[in-house]
């Protein structure tokens, strides 16, 4: 299983736009790797956060790219879910085969893999609320050599990820790097 200082497996077929993702091509950019599934709401809340994120990287010229993997869910509610996250600035995968979930050792949700512009895993975290959110822009931020790009925050609820434990496997930075208002 891949752990942060590896070069991350490339497992992940075509986006909604049927473009082949490719990590390796995405060398020189930071990649967020993000496993979400529709009924987790700290993914959903997640999945707004890192959208605001890319969209204001783009805004900025700052090269980030965002790759949402759906878990464990039919191709049927994948599809409903593709339609309805058609203009977000991410892009989303399905992983029907659980191919890329497994290649990765995924157990629960939230599950993100942070890669830095070197195209070795810098971060990975598991399981966290919505609460945690400011800090893992904090750590995003950092790897984009760009710390305060975003300047306002949404209220911290407490609520637990989706998983069944929380994890990490890199410590997160400190540092204020709030999301962009809703």
């Amino acid at each position: 299983l891949p752990k942060v200082g590896d070069v991350p497996p490339n497992v992940f077929g075509k986006d909604q736009r049927r473009e082949r993702v490719d990590l390796e091509a995405l060398k020189g950019e930071v990649v967020v790797l993000t496993f979400w599934a529709s009924w987790c709401g700290p993914c959903m809340k997640e999945m707004q956060m890192l959208s605001q994120l890319k969209a204001l990287a783009d805004k900025q010229n700052a090269s980030l790219e965002i790759i949402a993997v759906n878990f464990h869910e039919s191709h049927e509610r994948y599809r409903q879910i593709q339609k309805l996250l058609k203009d977000l600035p991410i892009r989303v995968v399905e992983d029907r085969y659980a191919r890329a979930s497994q290649t990765y050792g995924i157990k629960g949700i939230p599950n993100m893999w942070l890669i830095g512009r070197d195209g070795v895993i810098a971060g990975h975290h598991v399981g966290y609320s919505e609460a945690q959110l400011n800090d893992l822009l904090a750590e995003i931020s950092a790897l984009m050599s760009a710390p305060g790009l975003l300047t306002t925050a949404p209220p911290a609820r407490p609520a637990g990820g989706c998983a069944h434990r929380t994890t990490r496997s890199s410590p997160l930075r400190a540092g204020s790097a709030p999301a962009a208002a809703p």
